[in-house]
């Protein structure tokens, strides 16, 4: 094999089309087929890697990992949670595979390297090898979209001398991101007519045709998507939900309704989606507002449709900022923000203007706009918009669905702290997020927010962790792995299934009761954020330094403590603690990217910390773990499921004791 340079065409072999046809097969959800594809892989490490593929889609990661450990196969390094752990484990097999390893190796190690060089010093090895280079090409190409570099992967792509469902998803992902809507159409169409079809490429047709209209486009692919034949549940889904919308475009709103009826559990937007549709023929009452839109007599001034065109100018321009902020480092102060949302919105008539929104000041934590009033202009509307320290200037608009007052408890020396609270906070249940703030734009998953006397909850978040239970339907029964020494038992980089088991042991117990618990675990966090803030803001300059410098030096540290004293008060006061401890517990172990976000790292600590409560017995009314069903000869994390609630309640009382 090479290893200086990419050559200037990558050859599609035999192996590589049954590697990809594993992929694609696990990507629309037919693990029969994908099954079935792995006896035609001849290459036996390819054909191993795509069994354990197989094994961790049908069983999950967990038992793909034992299987892989208990044959000493490096391939366990592909199913580690630990990206640490698993670049260690490809760099023992790159020595013992001397002088040239397998390019499954490779391929692994670009998988799991951080940056764009890296990966392809990873990658580079595998070019002119029998098998594999197609996926190396892939993997590239993946990263340089992700980098917005989408001349360079077009460039790469050209050198593929033949097609796999990988390459072919990475066209249409350029395609889409160089704003190529025909070309998009006409290759998922392609697709289709090929039976290539994956749910990815459907979901760029859909985002497609539902902002430009081709007529055309839509009759083919419903003629296409009436008879396409690819099996897997995730592949059925997405399909029906595309059928709907053409539907629902050529005008069948009672067969694109019943279609999507059919989908369950539904995801939030298919949700709105199926409701637009019912108030459409009449079957409920106009709430949202599309719903609104939609049944307007006078569209063109109708407020609902300004008051969408406004969120959408919002929406953009915040993006701009954000990108600005975490590409180039240029941040905005909070007037700056304002003064560019405000520019963007300007084409509008009678738009509101923040810059007159007055501003509460919270010293070092930072400023937010007093956005009461934009209540009078947006209707049902949840906006928050200010900059915190360390952070760029940002804005969350959510629709709301109802808002309650809420007393706000005093906590009298809770271990220690002298948390000011009473009076009463606004809860607001929202949904439907029209613009993103810093974190959502970027993917991250947000559950609510709390500041001074506001918190939100989003419903549709909420409704996402209730009706999608983690982990496989039956997974089989793994035993927690050996730990020698203190350090090895509260060991945070391999969680296993202790996620799906403490899920459902959760769902089990409280039956029909499992939403209200979940809500009031999100609800007690942001609680505590507000009891945390008011505490601050009571003190004076050398205790607001002093708290500052309690949870770390550094802003980000700070917000990480925060977040850990949140989820700590959950754990301690809700229904059901196990709630707060399996969503902390989701959150492990914290590596690369993770290392910037501040719920990831409060969770860890809390993690860590109820680990070494347990593991030294140190809580009130505490008992052996051998009576608790825990075996000290390994790892604890692994083994939390086994912990009834009130002694999870009990142990996360005695943290910070």
């Amino acid at each position: 094999m090479s290893s200086c340079k990419a050559p200037t065409a990558v050859h599609v072999g035999a192996d590589d089309v049954h590697i990809d046809g594993v992929w694609v097969s696990l990507q629309r959800g037919d693990l029969a087929r994908a099954a079935e594809s792995v006896s035609r892989i001849r290459d036996p490490v390819f054909a191993e890697r795509a069994r354990r593929d197989v094994q961790a889609a049908q069983e999950g990661r967990p038992a793909a990992l034992f299987a892989c450990l208990a044959e000493g196969s490096w391939l366990a390094a592909r199913y580690d949670a630990s990206d640490e752990r698993a670049r260690r484990r490809l760099r023992d097999a790159k020595r013992r595979q001397r002088p040239e390893p397998h390019p499954a190796v490779w391929l692994e190690d670009g998988r799991r390297s951080t940056g764009h060089g890296r990966r392809v010093s990873a990658l580079q090895p595998i070019w002119g090898a029998s098998s594999g280079g197609p996926e190396a090409l892939a993997l590239e190409v993946e990263s340089l979209l992700a980098q917005q570099r989408f001349a360079e992967a077009a460039r790469r792509l050209d050198r593929a001398q033949g097609s796999t469902g990988r390459l072919r998803l990475a066209q249409r992902r350029l395609d889409a991101a160089t704003g190529r809507a025909r070309a998009v159409a006409a290759g998922v169409l392609d697709d289709l007519r090929a039976g290539q079809g994956l749910p990815a490429s459907l979901r760029l047709l859909e985002d497609v045709l539902v902002r430009v209209p081709l007529d055309g486009v839509e009759r083919e692919a419903r003629e296409l998507l009436a008879v396409d034949s690819a099996e897997g549940w995730l592949m059925g889904r997405t399909r029906d939900r595309l059928r709907a919308r053409l539907a629902a475009r050529a005008g069948d709103l009672a067969g694109a309704a019943a279609t999507l009826a059919g989908i369950e559990p539904r995801l939030a937007y298919e949700d709105r989606m199926l409701r637009r549709w019912q108030v459409r023929l009449g079957q409920a009452t106009p709430r949202w507002l599309e719903e609104r839109i939609d049944v307007s007599s006078a569209r063109d001034g109708d407020q609902a449709m300004s008051t969408r065109r406004l969120a959408d100018e919002w929406s953009l321009e915040a993006r701009a900022t954000y990108r600005e902020a975490l590409d180039e480092g240029r941040e905005h102060s909070l007037d700056d923000f304002v003064a560019r949302l405000d520019e963007a919105a300007s084409p509008l008539a009678e738009g509101p203007l923040l810059a007159d929104l007055p501003r509460h000041d919270y010293g070092v934590f930072g400023q937010r706009l007093e956005t009461e009033p934009l209540r009078a202009r947006l209707g049902p509307a949840f906006v928050l918009s200010g900059k915190a320290i360390g952070l760029p200037a940002d804005m969350t608009w959510f629709d709301v669905e109802e808002c309650v007052s809420l007393p706000l408890p005093v906590i009298d020396g809770e271990q220690g702290d002298d948390a000011a609270g009473g009076g009463t906070y606004l809860e607001c249940r929202v949904r439907a997020n029209r613009v993103p703030g810093l974190l959502a734009s970027q993917g991250a998953s947000i559950s609510g927010a709390g500041i001074d006397r506001l918190v939100f909850l989003d419903l549709d978040h909420i409704d996402y962790m209730e009706r999608f239970a983690s982990g496989p339907p039956n997974p089989p029964v793994l035993e927690p792995m050996p730990a020698h020494g203190a350090d090895e038992r509260r060991d945070l980089s391999e969680p296993l299934d202790v996620v799906f088991k403490l899920d459902a042991a959760i769902r089990a117990d409280a039956g029909s009761d499992y939403r209200r618990r979940l809500i009031e675990s999100l609800s007690l966090h942001e609680q505590r954020h507000i009891l945390d803030f008011h505490e601050f803001m009571g003190r004076g300059v050398f205790g607001k330094v002093s708290m500052i410098f309690s949870g770390g030096l550094l802003p980000a540290s700070v917000r990480a403590e925060i977040e850990r004293r949140a989820q700590l008060y959950a754990m301690r006061n809700a229904t059901d603690p196990r709630i707060a401890l399996r969503d902390a517990v989701e959150r492990v172990p914290v590596e690369g990217l993770q290392r910037r976000s501040e719920h990831a790292m409060g969770y860890a600590e809390l993690v860590r910390g109820f680990l070494v409560v347990l593991d030294t017995e140190a809580w009130e009314g505490a008992r052996p773990l051998a009576e608790l069903g825990l075996d000290r000869g390994a790892s604890l994390l692994q083994q939390l499921d086994r912990l009834d609630p009130e002694t999870v309640r009990a142990i996360a009382r005695a943290i910070d004791g």
